[in-house]
């Protein structure tokens, strides 16, 4: 069951010599593009995570709980789906 109020994994970066360290490409791009960049940087299959820049900070905000969630039912699944023999995988 998941719980009404959802706890995001939040990642905060200074927009700073840094973070363009880290990510040379995005030396000299403005913010619209950087958020595009560490949207699809971050994005985990159908996960998308929520990007924004605030006060020259780089907010990145992850539902990492739902994420794993997902995982450990899949890896289930799977498991399950192996011991009985029929995976197509």
């Amino acid at each position: 069951m998941q719980n009404s109020r959802k706890e995001l994994a939040a990642n905060c970066t200074k927009r700073d010599a840094f973070l363009f360290t880290i990510f040379p490409d995005l030396v000299g791009r403005d913010n619209d593009q950087i958020i595009s960049k560490l949207e699809k940087l971050y994005t985990y299959g159908p996960y998308k995570p929520k990007v924004s820049i605030s006060n020259n900070w780089v907010i990145r905000e992850i539902d990492t709980p739902t994420i794993l969630s997902q995982e450990t039912d899949y890896r289930g699944t799977v498991a399950l789906c192996e011991k009985r023999g029929q995976c197509g995988i």
